[in-house]
């Protein structure tokens, strides 16, 4: 159920500080208002994703996809395909680390065979 926003309210700002408003709302892909209610609510305002990133990430679905269908007919027929399971694989492991360097990891646990949690993909608070 989505909440009417029925009462206004006025704050005046210095120039400087409109713009930095408006440049960290940008950042964060909201609009002023929203990046204000947030503020408000104690909400965790973070960095949108790039656009590169996004496209990493329909990769990684489409890849995970792949790997779906490929399980799914391996349980249908009894066998699995382990030549385009690996590619697939392999595809994924590279998109995987595309995202870590879009991100800057700068763990240092992180080595190959790191498991990436969700913390690691924690976008940057502004």
């Amino acid at each position: 159920m989505r909440l009417t926003k029925d009462s206004r309210f006025e704050l005046r700002l210095t120039k400087a500080e409109r713009e930095l408003l408006a440049a960290k709302a940008k950042k964060a892909g909201i609009s002023s208002g929203e990046f204000v209610r947030k503020i408000i609510c104690d909400t965790e305002v973070r960095e949108a994703p790039s656009a590169d990133v996004k496209e990493l990430l329909r990769l990684m679905r489409r890849i995970g996809g792949n790997i779906n269908q490929l399980l799914h007919r391996a349980n249908t027929v009894g066998f699995i395909d382990t030549v385009q399971l690996r590619k697939d694989l392999v595809e994924l492991r590279e998109v995987r680390q595309m995202i870590v360097a879009a991100y800057n990891i700068k763990s240092g646990r992180f080595h190959g065979s790191h498991k990436i949690s969700r913390n690691d993909y924690k976008h940057r608070v502004i």
